[in-house]
């Protein structure tokens, strides 16, 4: 399996139902690897971990709507509701 197939899972079971409907899990690994891009000399230059960890970690931020270098951050369920 490859890291994108991983990550990917990881963002369908933790990415909440009622904002999934919202939010395309592919759009959260955009994001992420966006995100991975503006890092990757620092990682590159002192790797804290392995590369499929780092992309976990970075993932996991995304999902948690982390405010340091979130762009879209967290998101309501109730908003936008009709």
């Amino acid at each position: 399996m490859s890291h994108r197939q991983r990550l990917r899972r990881m963002v369908d079971l933790r990415l909440d139902r009622r904002v999934a409907a919202r939010i395309d899990p592919s759009d959260v690994l955009q994001e992420t690897y966006l995100d991975a891009a503006r890092q990757l000399e620092q990682y590159v230059a002192e790797p804290p971990m392995s590369l499929f960890l780092w992309l976990r970690f970075l993932t996991g931020q995304r999902l948690n709507g982390d405010p340091f270098g979130s762009t879209w951050g967290p998101r309501s369920v109730t908003r936008n509701r009709r």
